[in-house]
């Protein structure tokens, strides 16, 4: 295992800590915000993995998870919204 394969999985796993709270919170970042970093860290995860650094593809795989859970929940929370205001 490389260094940077650690160095880079654990700053991976400080992003997805950094994000519990947005998951758990009733305020979501936009969703194009959510999608563009689930698309963008789904790119480096394909790299990293082509680079062979699997635990760094590993973690940014949890990360890009992360931002896809959060475009889902903003897009119900929006949804909900729109359903109540008619």
């Amino acid at each position: 295992m490389h260094w940077q394969d650690i160095v880079i999985s654990g700053c991976q796993i400080c992003f997805v800590i950094a994000l519990l709270p947005s998951l758990r919170s009733h305020h979501k970042p936009h969703v194009a915000t959510s999608a563009m970093n689930f698309v963008l860290v789904s790119i480096i995860t394909f790299c990293l993995a082509t680079l062979k650094l699997w635990v760094s593809a590993v973690t940014a795989s949890f990360v890009g998870i992360t931002w896809l859970i959060l475009a889902i929940q903003k897009s119900k929370l929006d949804n909900a919204v729109k359903s109540e205001q008619k």
